[in-house]
């Protein structure tokens, strides 16, 4: 059994800073870009290279929001942090982890809308 969770961290985060990196690139170097995310300069290379965070695309909503953290973050309005966050969050409530996590763990019941439910 996958927990959502860990979908998250190994494929959407991963998705998330590749995007970055791709939207960073044209105005940071990848040394910036790397100082910028909090990693390295080799993950940057990475991302941007489709080696890693490539298995992921994201829809046209949280591709524009993309656009924007990255603005945001260009011009020192928002965090890193909070931007990665922010966009985890957006991308937690889209059905894309739901599809990995289906595709990925097996013994995931179809229509499983665990992450979505507020009790238990």
């Amino acid at each position: 059994m996958m927990l959502p969770q860990e979908v998250e961290v190994w494929y959407i985060l991963p998705a998330i800073r590749s995007a970055l990196c791709h939207e960073l690139s044209g105005r940071l170097s990848q040394k910036q870009i790397a100082a910028l995310l909090g990693i390295t300069e080799p993950a940057v290379s990475q991302y941007i290279k489709g080696k890693r965070g490539s298995k992921i695309k994201f829809n046209k909503e949280i591709t524009g929001e993309l656009k924007i953290i990255a603005e945001k973050m260009l011009t020192g309005i928002i965090h890193p942090i909070a931007a990665l966050n922010y966009l985890s969050k957006k991308v937690l409530m889209t059905n894309v982890l739901c599809q990995v996590h289906m595709k990925l763990d097996k013994e995931t019941p179809e229509g499983c809308r665990v992450c979505f439910e507020n009790e238990i």
